[in-house]
Formats: structure tokens, C-alpha cells, sequence
């Protein structure tokens, strides 16, 4: 049914109802992922759109990407940077701003992207940057992996001038510790029954605790 596009259009409108019904009780997240190329998993690709929508349907809910993929080889960081503002206003910050790197192979191969290791520096380099560009006026950047010559200032700025809640992506136990150590929320992409997240959980308390330069 993946190319029945009947089906396609019911399931993604489906999906709003749903959010619609979490918002009616009292449900404080909904979060929509940025899958690519995945026939049976998500048909999800545009979730900036998507996450506009959700918000001006619904009254409280808070609206997270999870993800927004953090490599420029998939989404330049301006252009994440600018969308996260956008739906900050949007939202009337509703927005969480969950990142990542996009580690599936077959998805960031969409983006001639064939080693999934080499998108961890991306995000690490990317990543302090966003607190930057939602605050400078004159921005420039030259790093390995992306560059910035000419001073811009990157518009809008969030709402009110606070950046929205940032979190990240987290699958393993060293991630999560890498979460808390960075003052971030944790986005668990796991497929594990409650009892068996103890390790991750504990990883990242005991790294936010810790924690005294958060990136935000």
C-alpha cells in the first residue's frame, strides 16, 4: 500500500487526528520525525511543514522535530536554524528543537551521504552554532564542514529572544551521557522495553548532573 497514494494521504492525514486528540487531553509532546526514502517506515520527509500544521490545529501541545538532521550534506544549517525560528513563532513557542545526524544508511544516501561515521563531526561542528545564529546579528562561520563567508543575520530570531528547547537524538548509553553532559534533553530512539533503558537513563543523569557549560 506504500504507493497507493489513497493510502499515503489517509495515513498522514490519520496522523493529525491523532495529535488533535493528544492535545484535547493534556498530552505535552507530540514529535515528528524526518525520514527519507523509506518505503514501509515513515512517508514523513518535510516535517517542518508538517509541524506548522500540527501547531496551528492545536492549543497546547508542544511540537517537536525529532529530528531535524543537523548535516549540511541534508539541511544547511541556516535553513535548520531558520525553520526552528519560524516554528517558534508559529507554535508561539510550542516548538521543541530535537536534532540529529541521520545515521540510517539508506536514508542519508538519499543525500549521496555512504558514511554514516562521518555525520558525527557534522553534528558536532553544527551543533554550538545554532545558539550563534539565533543570536548574532553579523554571523560568519568557517568550519571543516560548512562555511559561512559574508557576515548575515539570520531571520527571524526566536520568538521573544529566548532559542527553544533544544534536544538530540540519543540510541546508545554514550550518547545519552553526551546529551546531559551538553545541557540537552534526550530524544530516546529506542526500540526497548521501559525496564531496560535503565543504563541510558542513568548515563544521562549522572553526565546532566554534572553538566556546567550547557550548549544552550
Amino acid at each position: 500500500a506504500a504507493h497507493d497514494t489513497e493510502r499515503e494521504h489517509a495515513a498522514i492525514m490519520n496522523e493529525i487526528q491523532y495529535t488533535q486528540a493528544a492535545d484535547r487531553n493534556n498530552w505535552k509532546y507530540v514529535w515528528v520525525t524526518e525520514h527519507h526514502g523509506l518505503t514501509e517506515y515513515s512517508h514523513i520527509s518535510a516535517n517542518d511543514v508538517y509541524l506548522g500544521h500540527l501547531a496551528a490545529l492545536t492549543e497546547r501541545i508542544h511540537v517537536g522535530s525529532g529530528i531535524f538532521n543537523l548535516s549540511p550534506r541534508a539541511n544547511h544549517p541556516v535553513r535548520n536554524v531558520e525553520r526552528a525560528a519560524m516554528l517558534d513563532h508559529l507554535s508561539n513557542r510550542r516548538f521543541e528543537f530535537g536534532t540529529g545526524r541521520g545515521a540510517g544508511s539508506h536514508e542519508v544516501g538519499t543525500f549521496n551521504i555512504h558514511d554514516t561515521s562521518s555525520t558525527k563531526a557534522e553534528w558536532d561542528e553544527v551543533a554550538p552554532e545554532i545558539i550563534r545564529m539565533f543570536k548574532e546579528t553579523d554571523y560568519t562561520f568557517q568550519g571543516e564542514h560548512f562555511q559561512l563567508d559574508n557576515p548575515h543575520n539570520i531571520l527571524p530570531k526566536p520568538y521573544r529572544g529566548t532559542h527553544p528547547p533544544m534536544w538530540v537524538a540519543c540510541g546508545n548509553p554514550a550518547t545519552y551521557a553526551k546529551a546531559g553532559s551538553l545541557g540537552l534533553g534526550a530524544l530516546g530512539f529506542n526500540f526497548s522495553a521501559v525496564h531496560q533503558m535503565k543504563p541510558q537513563v542513568d548515563a544521562y543523569k549522572e553526565a546532566a548532573a554534572k553538566c556546567t557549560e550547557p550548549m544552550g
